[in-house]
């Protein structure tokens, strides 16, 4: 995207169209706050998720926008939605400390119910520095 894209936008709409052979879902910042999307694909499906105003996008490995057909005891599907959930919880319980900071937002990162043993992808995107 970063070679071919014509504009954010182009970027965005080249992400939901794109032929997958694996589901995943992939961030996408831009240099304006608004430019801020969690592109929600399955090979065969695509939904797009936004920021709210000011407030975090947040994603875990979690379908929100698409709904998928994982058997309930399936340990992502057990596990990654309370996860979302709780992570959410505590951006919203305090912004000052984890909205403002990096450090602040990775220590959420690793907060029990949150943190998982077989992951350690974490990442901070900002799409301009105040």
């Amino acid at each position: 995207m970063l070679e071919e894209a014509e504009s954010f936008d182009d970027a965005v709409a080249r992400l939901e169209k794109q032929r997958l052979a694996a589901p995943c879902l992939i961030g996408v910042v831009g240099v304006e706050n608004d430019e801020r999307f969690i592109v929600e694909r399955t090979p065969t499906k695509a939904a797009l998720r936004h920021a709210k105003g000011d407030a975090p996008l947040v994603v875990t490995n979690h379908y929100i926008a698409i709904k998928h057909d994982a058997p309930a005891d399936h340990l992502l599907e057990t596990s990654a939605c309370a996860r979302f959930n709780r992570l959410t919880e505590l951006i919203a319980s305090a912004p000052m400390k984890f909205g403002d900071a990096d450090e602040g937002l990775l220590y959420a990162l690793t907060a029990p119910g949150v943190i998982m043993g077989i992951t350690a992808q974490h990442t901070i995107l900002r799409p301009r520095d105040r």
